[in-house]
């Protein structure tokens, strides 16, 4: 089958699929079909598993299918052959060798038709010349194909050949008959190939071919347009970038880069200042209620005189101090969480808006080669990470490690010798918190 448009082959395969209802008449598929698409596509696993896509593992029938698609020389670049994990996080492959593992997990299906939209478009000549003669015309030799390319030259031993031109049939037949016709199918497409909404686009039902030299360009970019022509882009390996990540003990600049990235200095040494008073303000409101409870035992013992007017001012001064005290430390507790919060949340956005930024701004490289999963990854996990967990998880930390320094020094200031034992349990929990992040 051949065609001019681009636009009509794809829906023509869509109708076959059942995607895409006829305006007139019906379609009437009988047998299983297998699609390759003209992007191809692999899903996050091995090579073998893109390939044998759920069936059973026959060695001696992958074997051929890896023959006849032309990846046995690819395999064994792979480290771990055909065992190599592709996809999200993997080994990256080259649009050409994504198209022909792609056309192998159909081949592999042992369906009984095949529609291949344009699977020769991604691999050069030499290879395109395998998987037509290997593949198409001896793997699929008994099966029903209909195969869309620009490639002219694969015309000849096409059973049906169907020529598209503004959604209309303008020629149909074998090759021989548009010979014995004396049409001139190249001046065909190249009069298709001039029109601004349209590329010249072939198919065929068992399409094979050997003559006519000419052939119209891709009109699909791929990775041989970004590489001198003497280089070999069927090999191309993309090297996956290792991203930059602290592991374990994270060190002062993280954390300081993250803080500032959220407000500057004068806000997060507020901040720090807050923290330190609201652990004064609830230190100083149990320290006060001790003294408050000896003051009261001092007046019931008789160690104060009772008749003393001053007292009910005592008294009244120390409930007028403990209640200034609690008030503080609800305050200062309240500021610090709605500025840890602030600060926090505020952070999160800028590093956001930072990487979309950055993303926006990157060159079409970066995009083949960083896996899609790591982008959204930074986007969906790592921001929702920093808008729910780390605010929450920092604000428990400043409090416990507040509270334990507080609580510390208040039992050494009251009894010095507790020091003693302190020290070694300082270093114990030193070192077993080293070992748990390190682990």
């Amino acid at each position: 089958m051949c065609m001019c448009c681009r636009l009509f082959q794809s829906s023509l395969l869509r109708a076959l699929l059942g995607e895409l209802a006829p305006s007139q008449g019906k379609v009437s598929v009988h047998g299983r079909i297998a699609y390759v698409s003209q992007q191809p596509w692999l899903f996050p696993g091995t090579v073998r598993s893109n390939i044998l896509f759920g069936k059973k593992y026959e060695e001696e029938r992958y074997k051929e299918v890896i023959k006849a698609c032309a990846l046995e020389e690819d395999l064994q670049n792979l480290k771990e052959r055909d065992l190599t994990v592709t996809g999200d996080g993997g080994t990256p492959l080259s649009e050409g060798q994504k198209a022909r593992v792609s056309l192998a997990r159909a081949v592999y299906q042992d369906a009984d038709i095949y529609l291949l939209d344009d699977p020769l478009s991604s691999v050069d000549a030499r290879v395109s010349r395998h998987l037509f003669e290997q593949c198409i015309r001896q793997a699929l030799k008994e099966k029903i194909t209909i195969l869309v390319t620009h490639q002219l030259q694969y015309l000849k031993d096409a059973s049906q050949i169907l020529i598209l031109k503004d959604d209309k049939t303008v020629e149909k037949g074998t090759y021989s008959e548009f010979l014995e016709s004396g049409v001139d199918i190249f001046s065909l497409f190249e009069k298709g190939n001039k029109q601004p909404a349209s590329s010249p686009v072939l198919g065929t039902a068992t399409l094979i071919s050997e003559s006519l030299v000419q052939s119209l360009p891709s009109p699909r970019p791929s990775l041989k347009d970004a590489v001198p022509e003497d280089q070999d882009t069927e090999n191309i390996q993309v090297t996956l970038p290792l991203e930059d990540y602290l592991e374990g003990k994270v060190g002062f600049k993280t954390y300081k880069n993250y803080f500032t990235a959220g407000a500057g200095w004068p806000v997060i040494t507020f901040l720090i200042l807050v923290n330190i008073a609201a652990q004064v303000a609830y230190i100083l409101q149990d320290w006060w209620l001790a003294f408050w409870t000896d003051v009261q035992i001092d007046l019931y013992s008789g160690a104060l005189v009772k008749e003393d007017v001053n007292m009910m001012i005592i008294l009244n001064w120390c409930l007028r101090v403990y209640s200034g005290l609690t008030v503080s430390t609800i305050l200062f507790g309240i500021t610090r969480s709605l500025l840890i919060f602030y600060i926090l949340v505020n952070s999160s956005q800028t590093l956001h808006n930072k990487i979309l930024e950055s993303i926006l701004r990157a060159p079409i490289l970066f995009f083949n080669s960083n896996p899609i999963g790591r982008i959204l990854n930074h986007f969906s996990k790592d921001i929702g990470h920093m808008d729910d967990l780390l605010p929450l998880i920092f604000q428990d930390f400043i409090q416990a490690f507040l509270l334990v320094i507080g609580v510390v020094g208040v039992m050494v200031a009251v009894i010095p010798w507790i020091v003693i034992p302190v020290i070694p349990l300082g270093i114990t929990f030193f070192f077993l918190q080293r070992y748990f992040s390190e682990t």
